[in-house]
């Protein structure tokens, strides 16, 4: 399913985000309760940065793994606003961990990642200079 029609067709988009994957069996728990990101025909089942131009792997696995350096490195992007998935369920930032971000204005929205993956396609696709940091 594609999330949102891509008015650049130079910019990166999130084709597809599925909670587990279809061709995995059901009692596979663990996969499960991951998401599975389809971007330029590649899926993703671990945790990543995305941009306009590049995705990239992302070490963390859980919101509560965040730390100052996570959102260090998210600052140094150049977006005007990074949309954050915290996996299966929307979860609170510790606000401390977010400084690296306020400090140079750039906007922060947390939300799950399914709807972090429809957010993003929708800014990036509009030309805003967003980045996606979604924990699968």
């Amino acid at each position: 399913m594609k999330l949102h029609l891509n008015n650049r067709p130079d910019c990166l988009l999130v084709h597809s985000c599925v909670l587990g994957r279809p061709e995995h069996a059901a009692d596979d728990a663990q996969r499960a309760r991951r998401y599975h990101i389809k971007i330029a025909g590649d899926w993703y089942r671990q945790s990543l940065i995305l941009t306009p131009r590049a995705v990239e792997l992302w070490d963390v696995d859980e919101v509560s793994a965040l730390s100052v350096p996570h959102f260090e490195r998210l600052a140094g992007l150049g977006a005007e606003v990074v949309v954050l998935g915290t996996g299966t369920r929307a979860a609170l930032v510790q606000g401390a961990l977010t400084r690296p971000l306020m400090r140079q204005r750039i906007g922060l929205e947390v939300m799950d990642t399914g709807a972090a993956c429809r957010t993003y396609n929708i800014l990036a696709g509009d030309g805003r200079k967003a980045v996606a940091a979604l924990i699968a």
